[in-house]
C-alpha cells in the first residue's frame, strides 16, 4: 500500500475572539458571572469542534484602561480551545472598548485565518459603559 501524506490537510476553523470588560464598572455580580461564563465556554466549545470535526482556536483579550491579552500575545495568535485553562480576572480601572475593538482587527484578515476558515466570530461582553462612546 502506497504512502498518502496527509500533512497538508487542512481542518476547517472557526476562530473565537473575546473581549472582555475587566473595568471597575464590572466589580461585584458582573465580573463573576464573566469569569464563571469563560470558565465553562472551553467545555461547550470543545464539544461542539468534536462534534463538527473543526478546529477551535479562541483570541481572548480583556480591557479596562489599557489591553491585556490571555490568549496570545496579540490578535493574530490564537490558540486552540484544548490548550485553555481559565484563570479568574479581576475588574479595575477605565474602559477602554475602542482600543479593545482596534486590537482584534489586525487578526481579522483572511491572510491569517486562511482561505478555508469560517468568519471570525466576535464575543464582547462589556456593562455598556465606555471612557469615549463616540469614538466606540
Amino acid at each position: 500500500m502506497p504512502f498518502i501524506d496527509c500533512s497538508y490537510v487542512v481542518r476547517d476553523a472557526f476562530h473565537f475572539f473575546f473581549l472582555l470588560d475587566n473595568s471597575g464598572s464590572m466589580t461585584g455580580p458582573n465580573i463573576e458571572a464573566l469569569n464563571r461564563a469563560m470558565a465553562d465556554m472551553p467545555r461547550a466549545l470543545r464539544h461542539d469542534a468534536e462534534r463538527l470535526d473543526v478546529e477551535v482556536r479562541l483570541h481572548v483579550l480583556a480591557f479596562n484602561s489599557g489591553i491585556q491579552w490571555l490568549c496570545g500575545t496579540s490578535a493574530e495568535e490564537g490558540i486552540p480551545v484544548e490548550d485553555i485553562n481559565w484563570a479568574d480576572i479581576s475588574a479595575s480601572g477605565g474602559t477602554n472598548t475602542a482600543g479593545a475593538i482596534r486590537s482584534i482587527l489586525p487578526g481579522l484578515s483572511r491572510r491569517l485565518l486562511g482561505h478555508h476558515a469560517y468568519r471570525p466570530i466576535i464575543v464582547l461582553i462589556t456593562d455598556g459603559y465606555s471612557d469615549n462612546r463616540a469614538e466606540t
